[in-house]
């Protein structure tokens, strides 16, 4: 890489390594909290997980471990719908709690060697192409409507899930409605949705969710160069993606994702997008805190002439009249929520922006590790990713998803 070598990168996992023990509930191999501050729950059980997965760790787990965590995430699936409840839930949105768990404790026991206990039977109710479509519609899956692709999201890996687990190839027509629907409503850039929003920031980071299902199958995401062109467009000279200074671990990860998986396209990494993966790695690994855990953004909480500074570099280095304007609007939005907690809805509680978290840690790592990827072949072994569907999946090539990949049929309109 550019500003830390792979030495330094080394260092730093080893760092946070010794962050996430911390944050080991004492006695309780497979229950961590949040952050220093925060309770625990389902969600962060999975997240540690997640994170030493990522780092290789999970190789060092003994069989009883394993099996004693997959135990807990399985105490928390039901039997009538096959899905897993988070106790209490903090959401207003039982639905998206419920389905992001879910699909969060699906990708784990799979990590452990594990099976779920119950059948996934909440894919009965998209039986047909056109159940699924209806679904879409519903959520506002096609205008790009805020959580949508969320909802898209976990709506194609629980058919992939029950595809996989069952065996039940008849699936496979619900899959492909789900892909004609996407690929009748995307916009000239990739994503979904007509207003200015869903043209650039919101619409790359509610695409990314979409993006996670093609990406898995090995479906062509058509129009994935302009998605790498916007998140080009929209990088701060920071390396950030957000539409505030300080970036975000989440929508950071996001745009880097798309231009990660542009360049697999190609036989040789474009020079331009090889300095944006550069950039937000370099970004990334800059909010790590000296606790050794990261946090989604070490500037949001700070103040003074400085900052002053700093927005109106950021704002004005928009390469775009219609981005300026989406940074301006989010920068003073920002100000007016300053010193305000942000709730994620996973804990009861909240936290700072520069806190550390295991959700930002794992995003911010997940980022790094597919740029160390991409550019320093020599350093693959240093991370692994999720062989299995979901957040952490990261496709180099065609051959990684040769198993997934599934029969096309065609199954009407969208």
């Amino acid at each position: 890489m550019t500003r830390f070598s792979l030495d330094e990168i080394e260092h730093r996992k080893k760092k946070t390594l010794q962050w996430l023990e911390s944050l080991r509930v004492p006695e309780e191999r497979f229950r961590y909290r949040f952050s220093e501050n925060s309770g625990e729950s389902l969600f962060t059980s999975c997240f540690a997980l997640f994170i030493l997965d990522l780092f290789r760790e999970t190789e060092n787990l003994s069989k009883k471990e394993k099996q004693d965590w997959a135990n807990h995430i399985r105490s928390f699936q039901r039997q009538d719908d096959g899905l897993f409840y988070p106790d209490p839930i903090h959401h207003p949105d039982v639905e998206r709690a419920v389905y992001q768990v879910s699909c969060f404790s699906l990708s784990a026991l799979r990590i452990l060697g594990e099976q779920p206990k119950y059948r996934l039977s909440v894919v009965d109710q998209w039986k047909s192409p056109e159940s699924v479509k209806n679904y879409l519609r519903e959520r506002g899956c096609h205008l790009g409507r805020s959580g949508s692709g969320n909802k898209a999201m976990f709506q194609g890996l629980f058919l992939i899930y029950e595809r996989e687990l069952s065996g039940n190839n008849s699936l496979d027509e619900a899959l492909n409605s789900w892909f004609e629907f996407h690929e009748k409503h995307k916009n000239k850039h990739g994503f979904w949705g007509a207003g200015a929003g869903s043209l650039y920031y919101h619409g790359l980071q509610n695409a990314y969710h979409q993006l996670v299902v093609y990406e898995y199958l090995g479906r062509e995401y058509s129009k994935i160069e302009n998605a790498a062109r916007i998140a080009s467009l929209i990088q701060d000279p920071w390396g950030g993606f957000a539409p505030t200074l300080g970036g975000g671990a989440c929508k950071d990860y996001d745009a880097a994702h798309f231009v990660g998986l542009a360049t697999t396209k190609e036989k040789e990494l474009n020079p331009e997008w090889r300095k944006v993966l550069l950039r937000a790695a370099e970004h990334a690994l800059d909010n790590g805190n000296a606790d050794g855990g990261f946090c989604e953004s070490v500037v949001r909480d700070s103040g003074g002439p400085m900052r002053v500074l700093q927005e109106l570099r950021f704002c004005g280095s928009a390469k775009r009249r219609e981005i300026f304007f989406q940074r301006v609007y989010a920068t003073l939005k920002a100000k007016t929520r300053r010193n305000q907690k942000k709730n994620r809805r996973w804990v009861a509680e909240a936290q700072y922006f520069s806190e550390s978290t295991l959700w930002d840690t794992w995003f911010r790592w997940l980022l790094v590790s597919e740029v160390v990827k991409i550019t320093e072949v020599e350093s693959a072994s240093m991370f692994q990713f999720q062989r299995g569907a979901g957040i952490g999946y990261f496709r180099k090539s065609d051959a990684d998803v040769a198993k997934a990949a599934l029969p096309r049929t065609t199954c009407g309109t969208g």
